[in-house]
């Protein structure tokens, strides 16, 4: 706990009300006949599994906890589910949410509301995924900024990371998103993880581990000194170099 405090300072503790707000069901509305398996639909299921393994492999998810969703039409996507370990996640596990509503005998992620209201404020966005890789969730619990103005891949990828509010992760999604979208596609999620958003299920998870690269970066350098971050005209430099990203 020393060697912790001295790299990124004081912990930060969940307190009882805030326990108490985490188990508050978050979960949409269940319908009676549902059923649909577009195309669209398969290749984004298949595209799920193989990087929640990916990520179950990187230790960038636990065993049930991390979610993954793709977006299929305007209001629908296809979301992990709650309580099963991520490395057994078969396409058929996956859960479809349209309009807000998903069948009566599945369970979807607790995190999908959070992330139909991204779906809902920003078209240009595929993909979302929430982890808890080790050296990001580090900062999750601390008030240690993740700078991404280190390395130019970070930055570029990243943009500025904020850290939105342990309360706000229990509303209805509308606050996370005003936070995460295509400017800024990734979000430290307080005593929560990260989350990473993307135009492609490629495009979030590699976010998520450039996150996770960076993180572990910044944590080690710590050791070594203070941070020299990139100045505003190199940062200038790169987005004109780089107007895609």
């Amino acid at each position: 706990m020393t060697y912790s405090r001295r790299l990124l300072g004081q912990v930060n503790y969940l307190s009882e009300a805030q326990i108490e707000l985490s188990k508050k069901p978050r979960t949409l509305s269940a319908e009676g006949s549902f059923q649909t398996h577009s195309s669209r639909e398969k290749e984004q299921r298949k595209e799920i599994c193989d990087f929640i393994h990916r990520a179950y492999e990187h230790r960038l998810v636990t065993s049930t906890w991390g979610s993954f969703s793709a977006r299929v039409d305007e209001d629908i996507f296809v979301v992990t589910p709650s309580h099963v370990d991520r490395r057994e996640l078969g396409v058929e596990d996956l859960v479809l949410i349209r309009d807000g509503r998903h069948a009566p005998d599945q369970r979807p992620s607790r995190a999908a509301g959070l992330h139909r209201a991204i779906y809902r404020a920003h078209p240009e966005i595929q993909a979302v995924v929430n982890a808890v890789p080790l050296n990001g969730t580090a900062f999750c619990v601390s008030d240690f900024p993740l700078d991404t103005r280190t390395i130019p891949e970070s930055y570029l990828f990243l943009k500025d990371v904020r850290k939105i509010p342990f309360e706000h992760q229990f509303g209805d999604g509308e606050e996370v998103a005003a936070i995460v979208g295509p400017k800024n596609p990734v979000a430290l999620l307080e005593n929560n993880g990260v989350m990473a958003a993307g135009r492609t299920v490629l495009d979030a998870f590699d976010r998520l581990e450039v996150l996770e690269a960076t993180a572990a970066a910044i944590i080690r350098s710590r050791a070594l000194g203070s941070i020299s971050a990139m100045g505003p005209e190199v940062i200038q430099e790169l987005l004109g170099a780089f107007p895609g990203f």
